[in-house]
């Protein structure tokens, strides 16, 4: 059997998985395996390192880790459009 650990995002202040992680950890259960759904800040180096350190104590080892952690500005791209062609009209 094998266990996969299912990471995601949390936002601020959240401790528990979305509803969606625990869904596929629910699919990997009934497939045969153990899925375990954490929240997690990859922002947060504290947060970061309680899981490895979780998935030592729980596991013994990690085989595989997928990050796909993503944080991106939001920025409204009409926004940054209209910056643009300001900054080139004051330019012509």
């Amino acid at each position: 059997m094998r266990t996969i650990w299912l990471g995601r995002a949390s936002t601020a202040g959240a401790t528990t998985p979305s509803a969606g992680l625990q869904e596929t950890a629910n699919e990997i259960g009934s497939r045969g395996g153990k899925g375990i759904p954490i929240a997690c800040d990859h922002k947060n180096d504290e947060q970061v390192k309680a899981l490895f350190d979780r998935i030592k104590r729980d596991t013994g080892r990690l085989d595989v880790l997928v990050n796909n952690a993503f944080s991106a500005v939001n920025v409204s791209f009409l926004l940054l459009l209209n910056k643009y062609m300001t900054c080139m009209k004051n330019l012509c």
